[in-house]
Order: structure tokens, then C-alpha cells, then sequence
């Protein structure tokens, strides 16, 4: 399976590259895929299940690796609640719409930025952040995105937000971004 997720590539990206390594984000158009090798991301389905059942995550994630099929019709549900869903097959290069490579310390900072509970309640509660700052990645929005409104927060950690902020928008500008056909 090859994952794809609207929310957390900064983290996954993290999570498995050294710390001093160039990060590629890929962005990919789903539309030019195969819908039909589109699954859940197990995650997703065994969160549900235990939730649902009262059972250990660990027990029924077992038993959704293993008839991860029977629960195919639910991808969609899965990208709307967990932002994630898996793809059976290659990606096609034709479907890799743009790339952006993030060098160190843009990618060592949001690594300490986004760092997820990667669950249904965290993407409903943070889900809009994760996918700004992946649109911010891309160029599509201006400024490096903000969870919370400077003017809910203390003083002190209001003006740390917004240092961070002005960082983290000098920062964007090492970032190559590759759009095919460009």
C-alpha cells in the first residue's frame, strides 16, 4: 500500500527521514488514480472498531491488517475522518502533480510543529492546521498558518507564536517547489 494523507505529510515525512536529510513532499491527484485500489488506512478502521467495541487497539488492528478488503467501501470515510487513505498499486508519475523538497531546518522545524496524535478527534480538532501548513508548503498560502488566534493567547507566548511565524516564512524560502510541466 502506498499511504496518502491531506493532513500529516510534514510528520510522516519526519518520522522517516534522518533528521539532517532533505525532505519531498509529493502532491498527487487523486483523480487520476484508480479508485478502485483506494482503501482505508487501517489506522482508521481499527480506531473505529475498538471504539465501537470496547476491544484492544492492538486486537482488532490485527484483525483489520488481516481483511483490510472487506473494509475497502469505507476510504472515503477515512480521508473525512482521519485525513488518510491507502492506494493498492503504483503511483503513476503522470498523477504527481508538484513536489516540494524541504531542507534542513525547514523540515527539522515542523517536525517540532506538527507533531500529531494522528487520531479521528485530533484531525477534527487540528486537521485544518495540518492541512494549511502542507497548502503553505505549496505556496498556497502566503504566511505560515497559525492554530490559534494571537489574540486568544498570553502576551508572552502570543509574541513566541509570532516569531516563530516570521521564522518559519523566511524558512519557506529555501523550500523548492516543482510543478510539472513547469
Amino acid at each position: 500500500m502506498v499511504y496518502l494523507t491531506t493532513a500529516y505529510a510534514t510528520y510522516y515525512g519526519s518520522a522517516r527521514c534522518p533528521v539532517d536529510a532533505l525532505q519531498v513532499i509529493v502532491e498527487v491527484d487523486t483523480t487520476q488514480l484508480d479508485a478502485t485500489k483506494f482503501f482505508p488506512d487501517e489506522d482508521f478502521v481499527a480506531q473505529a472498531l475498538a471504539h465501537q467495541t470496547g476491544r484492544a487497539l492492538a486486537d482488532v488492528h490485527e484483525e483489520v491488517r488481516a481483511d483490510l478488503d472487506g473494509y475497502r467501501h469505507h476510504y472515503a470515510d477515512s480521508v473525512k475522518s482521519l485525513g488518510n487513505l491507502a492506494y493498492r498499486g503504483v503511483i503513476p508519475p503522470e498523477a504527481i502533480s508538484r513536489y516540494a523538497i524541504l531542507p534542513d531546518p525547514v523540515a527539522g522545524r515542523l517536525a517540532l510543529i506538527v507533531d500529531p496524535i494522528i487520531s479521528p478527534v485530533n484531525y477534527k480538532l487540528c486537521g485544518e492546521y495540518y492541512r494549511q501548513v502542507t497548502a503553505w508548503l505549496f505556496g498556497d498560502l502566503e504566511n505560515f498558518p497559525l492554530q490559534w488566534p494571537v489574540s486568544s493567547l498570553p502576551d508572552d507566548i502570543a509574541s513566541e507564536w509570532v516569531r516563530g511565524r516570521v521564522e518559519m516564512n523566511e524558512l519557506r524560502k529555501t523550500i523548492l517547489l516543482v510543478k510539472r510541466g513547469a
